[in-house]
Order: structure tokens, then sequence, then C-alpha cells
């Protein structure tokens, strides 16, 4: 019987490390850039952005590789914006994990705003303006979910080359998830009113 509870005692000892505590951790409080913040994540974190511009090194060409995490802008896409400065050269988020969540952010004035690869992330209420190329990129087998963006003057809002796409939110022409470009189909809406599927 002692040696059986030793054996239990010990087991557990070796296991309570491995119980990952999700850990929040605040941009710029704790962290300087958000890239910093990243870094320091492993899976299951939360980055939290506080209200503010954030632009430059660490701020933009943002990569979340290996965890899966959630980035949450504090008081929504309204409140935090990461500014690209330059549509040609820099992207807001130039590569991403399978499942990892941004929600509430504002990307502006990218070359792309997040590039998927062939990544599945779920994007939930963020705005995307004045992208070069696409606010949203993404390729061969990608499943990601868009809910509750707003896309203005990008050349494409949603760009897609194989893969598979999950779209909800209203749908306006100059709004909320208005215009995604597939291989081969259209969906938009051009009266404001009404969802339409046009093939090109």
């Amino acid at each position: 019987m002692r040696i059986l509870v030793s054996i239990s005692i010990l087991v557990l000892a070796f296991l309570i490390p491995l119980v990952a505590h999700a850990t929040t951790r605040v941009v710029p409080t704790n962290y300087a850039t958000i890239q910093a913040g990243i870094n320091a994540s492993v899976t299951n974190d939360t980055v939290l952005v506080l209200p503010g511009p954030y632009s430059g090194a660490g701020n933009w060409d943002l990569t979340i590789s290996g965890k899966v995490i959630t980035i949450l802008g504090q008081g929504g896409s309204e409140s935090v914006v990461i500014d690209c400065q330059d549509a040609i050269v820099h992207d807001g988020v130039a590569s991403i994990t399978s499942g990892t969540v941004l929600k509430g952010l504002s990307i502006t004035n990218a070359a792309v705003g997040i590039d998927c690869g062939s990544a599945s992330p779920h994007v939930d209420s963020c705005h995307f303006t004045n992208s070069s190329i696409a606010a949203v990129r993404f390729g061969p087998n990608g499943f990601p979910v868009f809910s509750g963006n707003v896309y203005f003057n990008n050349l494409y809002n949603i760009a897609q080359s194989g893969g598979t796409i999950t779209v909800s939110g209203t749908w306006n022409k100059d709004g909320e998830e208005p215009y995604v470009v597939l291989t081969d189909l259209v969906v938009s809406d051009f009266n404001n009113q009404n969802r339409l599927l046009t093939i090109p």
C-alpha cells in the first residue's frame, strides 16, 4: 500500500508542471510590442493589446507560429489600430497558426492585413482598411473563419486560392463582410440589401 501511495505521489509530482495555465500578456504594459507579447506566449495564452496606435518593428509583420493563442484588442477595433504605414512592404500578420483567434483589431495600410497561408484562424470583429493586396489572404488547405469584420478600400477584402472559407455577418458593399473572392466565385452584395452569388 505504501509503495502504491508513493508511486501515485511521484506521478502527480511529474504531472503537475505539465498542466498549462493560460496567461494574459498585456501590451504595452508588460510587453513593449505586440510581437514581444506573442513571443512570450504559449498555447492558450491571450495577448491583450491596450487601446492605441501601434506601428513600427514588432507591431507589423507579426508572426504567430507553433502555438494557438488569442490576440485581443481591448475596446475593439475602433480602439486598437495596427498601422503598417506602407501598403507595399508590410503585412499586419505575416504568418499565423490554425486555431489562433484575432479579435477587435484594426489593421490599416498593409500589403496584406492577415496572411493565413494554409492555416485556419478565427478572425472576429476586426477592421481592415487600405490593403494594397488583400485584407485577408489564404491558400490551399486553409479553413479560416471570419465573422463580424469590416473592410474598406482594400484591393481585395478576402482573397483565396484553394481552401475553404466560412463567413458570417452582415453583407454590405461598403462595410461588413462585403466581398469574398474565391477561385471561381464572387460573393458580394452590390445593392446593400441582398446576399448575392455571382460567377465572374
